[in-house]
This record gives C-alpha cells, sequence and structure tokens, in this order.
C-alpha cells in the first residue's frame, strides 16, 4: 500500500484540484509502468474518480450554451487517459492470468495426452493380439506411460512461478516468451521446443489417393510414408471385397495394417465385411470350401480344417452357417452319406472348355486365366507364377518368355505412350519405329520390373492392369514404361 498511499497524497496538484499539466501525466506514466498491473488499475480508477468528481463541481457555474473552459477541457482528456490506462492494465492482467493458467497446466495437458494415445495405441495391440497377428513396437507414448516410474509424479509437479508481464507499451515481449510446455519437473531448456503430436494432430497432409487435405490425426499413415483419408480407404475397402488382387490391402507394396485399417475406417459393418473376406482371401485358393448351394456360396473355411484323419468315408462334412446345407469338404459337392466321392464333372467341363479355346489353368488353384497383353509369365491370383504356354510353373520349362506378335503389339503400345499417343505416332513414323525397337529390347530385358518408379501421364487412356479407362490420373513406370491406373499404382503393383 506504500505505492497506493504516495498517490493518494499527491493526487491533487495545486492550481486545480484532482488536474495534472503534461509533465505530471507524463510522470504518472512512467510510474504507471515501474509498478504490478492491480495497482496501476487502482490508481487509474481513483485518478478517475476524481477527474470526474471536479468536473461535476464546475458543471452548471458557466453561461447556458459557452463553450466549454480550459479546465473542463483539461478535465475529459484526462478521464479519457485515465480510461485507457485503466483498460491496457485490465487486459495486461487477464493476458499473464493466462499465460500462468498455461504454464501452470500445460504439464498436466501434455500428461493427460500420452495418456490417451498409449490407450489408443494399447486397444490396437488388444486387436491385433485376438486376431493372433503379430504385435507391433511400442510406440513412444505407450513406453513413456508403462515404463516411466516417475511418470505419475509428474502430475503432481509443481507449478512454475507466475510470470510477469513486463512493462505497458512493450506487449510485443509476450508474443516471444519461450514457454516451456513440459510437464518435466526438471530444469527449463534454453532452446525452444519442437512442435510435438500435441501440435501435429492439427496438421493437414495430402491423401496419396485423392489429394485432399486432411487432418494428420484423421487420415490412416501406411509403412511407406503415405496418408490416406477415410473416404479413400472406404473406397479402396469396398474394391477389395469384390476383387482379391489387392490382397493384402497394401500401399506402395506394403500391407496396412489390420488394426489401423479398423481404427480410420470408423464403419463397424464394412470393416466385418472387410475381416471376413481378407481371412477367406488368407486361405490358398485350392483349398478353400464354399457351401455347395448355389444360391448361397458362403465360404466356410479351409479344407484343412474340416478334414478328419478318423473318419472311415472318403470326404468330412461342414454344415454351412447360413442356410444349414451341409457340403463334402473332399469333392465340394452336397453331402452324400452313402456315396463315395467322384470327380467333380464340372470342373473338368470347365478345363476342357478352357484348352479348347487357347486358355490356361493354374496349376495351383486351377483358375483358368486368359493372355490378352504381355508375356508368357503369369502371376496368379493365388500367387502362383506359371507359364501361360505350358502351364507349369515359372522357370521350369523352355518355352519363350515371349509370343513375338504380343511382344510387337506390347512395344507399340509402350512407345505410344512414350511419344504422346497416336497423333505423334502418325507424325514421327521413323521417330515411332525406333521406339518400338528400344521398347522391344526394354521387354525383353526388364519384363519383371518389381520397383517401379511412377511419374505422372498427361492424356487419358486404359490402365495396362485392371483395362479401366480413364481420362486423367494415368501413372507410367519411367524403367518399363507400364502405364497404369492410380489405384493400381499404389494398391496393385
Amino acid at each position: 500500500m506504500a505505492t497506493y498511499a504516495n498517490h493518494r497524497t499527491n493526487r491533487h496538484p495545486p492550481g486545480a484540484p484532482g488536474a495534472r499539466g503534461s509533465q505530471g501525466l507524463r510522470d504518472l506514466a512512467q510510474e504507471f509502468d515501474s509498478i504490478d498491473h492491480e495497482s496501476a488499475v487502482l490508481i487509474a480508477q481513483l485518478q478517475l474518480e476524481d477527474a470526474l468528481l471536479v468536473s461535476s463541481r464546475s458543471k452548471g457555474k458557466g453561461r447556458a450554451g459557452a463553450s466549454p473552459s480550459d479546465q473542463e477541457f483539461a478535465l475529459q482528456i484526462q478521464a479519457e487517459e485515465f480510461s485507457d490506462w485503466k483498460q491496457v492494465h485490465k487486459d495486461a492482467s487477464l493476458a499473464l492470468s493466462l499465460q500462468n493458467a498455461l504454464e501452470t497446466d500445460a504439464g498436466i495437458l501434455e500428461a493427460y495426452r500420452l495418456v490417451e494415445e498409449s490407450a489408443a495405441a494399447d486397444r490396437r495391440a488388444a486387436e491385433l493380439l485376438e486376431r493372433g497377428t503379430r504385435l507391433p513396437q511400442p510406440t513412444e507414448a505407450q513406453r513413456t506411460v508403462g515404463e516411466d516410474r516417475e511418470f505419475v509424479r509428474r502430475f503432481d509437479a509443481k507449478p512454475p512461478a507466475p510470470k510477469k508481464l513486463n512493462p505497458i507499451h512493450t506487449f510485443d515481449d509476450i508474443g516471444t516468451t519461450d514457454w516451456d510446455w513440459s510437464f518435466s519437473s526438471g530444469p527449463k531448456r534454453e532452446e525452444k521446443r519442437a512442435a510435438g503430436p500435441s501440435y501435429d494432430i492439427y496438421r493437414r497432409v495430402s491423401c496419396v489417393s485423392c489429394d485432399d487435405k486432411v487432418r494428420v490425426g484423421e487420415a490412416l499413415k501406411s509403412a511407406c510414408e503415405h496418408y490416406w483419408c477415410r473416404d479413400c480407404l472406404v473406397s479402396v475397402v469396398d474394391v477389395f471385397l469384390r476383387d482379391e488382387s489387392l490382397h493384402p490391402l497394401r500401399c506402395c507394396q506394403k500391407p496396412l495394417a489390420t488394426a489401423d485399417i479398423s481404427f480410420y475406417l470408423k464403419n463397424t459393418n464394412l470393416f466385418k465385411r472387410y475381416d471376413i473376406k481378407r481371412t477367406e482371401y488368407d486361405v490358398p485358393a485350392q483349398d478353400r470350401v464354399y457351401c455347395s448351394t448355389p444360391t448361397c456360396s458362403s465360404f466356410l473355411g479351409s479344407a484343412n480344417d474340416h478334414r478328419s484323419p478318423n473318419r472311415n468315408r472318403s470326404g468330412a462334412i461342414v454344415t454351412c452357417q447360413a442356410c444349414r446345407a451341409r457340403t463334402c469338404v473332399t469333392c465340394r459337392k452336397p453331402d452324400h452319406p452313402q456315396d463315395t466321392c467322384s470327380q467333380n464333372e464340372a470342373v473338368e467341363e470347365v478345363r476342357a472348355l478352357a484348352k479348347a479355346s487357347g486358355w490356361q489353368t493354374c496349376p495351383t488353384c486351377a483358375a483358368v486365366v486368359e493372355l490378352h497383353h504381355g508375356c508368357n509369365h503369369m502371376t496368379c491370383r493365388c500367387r502362383t507364377e506359371f507359364c501361360y504356354v505350358c502351364g507349369v510353373l515359372w522357370k521350369n520349362c523352355p518355352c519363350d518368355q515371349w509370343d513375338e506378335q504380343r511382344l510387337v503389339v506390347a512395344a507399340e503400345f509402350r512407345a505410344e505412350n512414350v511419344m504422346g499417343g497416336q497423333e505423334a505416332r502418325e507424325a514421327q513414323p521413323e521417330v515411332f519405329g525406333q521406339r518400338v525397337e528400344q521398347a522391344m529390347e526394354n521387354l525383353r530385358a526388364n519384363h519383371g520390373c518389381e520397383n517401379h518408379d511412377w511419374r505422372g501421364r498427361t492424356g487419358g487412356g486404359n490402365c495396362e492392369e485392371c483395362g479401366d479407362y480413364l481420362p486423367v490420373f494415368l501413372k507410367m513406370c519411367r524403367s518399363c514404361s507400364l502405364v497404369v491406373c492410380r489405384r493400381c499404382s499404389l494398391n496393385r503393383l
């Protein structure tokens, strides 16, 4: 109260009670700058009351309609200045209170963030454990919460002493103050803290599929450092349910974690269907058993899981949970209690039709395939590699790698892609011929290009992998000139 008493006894300068000259106001401003904000607000309030009191006493003493006197003008200006100073110090006091609150609670907020992040990681690990999948390495949050014995004590860490703002007229210092957001009770570091997960959750990243900007906390991050927004993830999962070539669901040849798909998909029904289909795709095609009722055809599991060595007859029986039909595991036909399993005539008919049409069947799963472009090296949906000419496992036969006619067609197609289409081919026939020769040599040497180096390609065309036509968003490999759609470049190849 010493400061207050000093101002209280000297607030009535001689000659003009309650009023100060210009030098006196400057002196008061300097005094305001050297005291705390609460005292400054109190002094400003008292001076404002005195100025208003003197002004009220002088009212009614002048002639009606007369201009205000110099003293009245001075009192009015003084009252406005005291009112402004009072508001400035109130705002500064509020800013200081907010700063102290942030610094006091920052440790608790950071600790809660780590607890929530660790809980989310634990839930994903539990889902993987339930499915028998290999658990990933613990996250930083899990290690901090689970292994740091001092973690709980940090909740009770003594908050830092409240900071005082610099004097008024220098509020720029507030924006450059190096606040320590750490919840540790250790000494404060000199360097500025790098942005961590609590900041990154609002950072926006580009979806690799649609290029839209989404919050990093709402996007699935793949092992190849790409981000997938929820809409694109839903789209690719929906196609996965109908297209086994997408299994395992992957980005840049690296599988997406099932726990991440479940977390970011946010669609319980769709994920349940995905998980059922993923389980089906995990079983080799030749071992899959489906319901023998054509209108049902539900997946019944692997034949190896249903066969029983103790049965006297040739086949084990499995009951469909959807339609209750009974199917023989050995011949995949309806249950035949009194008969032994016979050869499946339908399979033999399909194989005969494939042979007559020049098609080939996979030596592993007996799937029928037709080659309309490319080399004789075939890769089935069951991942078996075999020769299209003779049907033998790849690199176990003397057949040629390429059919010459297919090689020329493929080389012409690749040359058109490089030159920019049919118009460029017609405008520069000699250059086109050279490009075709180069493409043929490249295809002979580099037909099995595995590490594709994709770049964008202008114009429309058909994807060589799935056959879909796209007016834009086609990709071309710099090594083998393969042209595919964006989805195939990310999820198939």
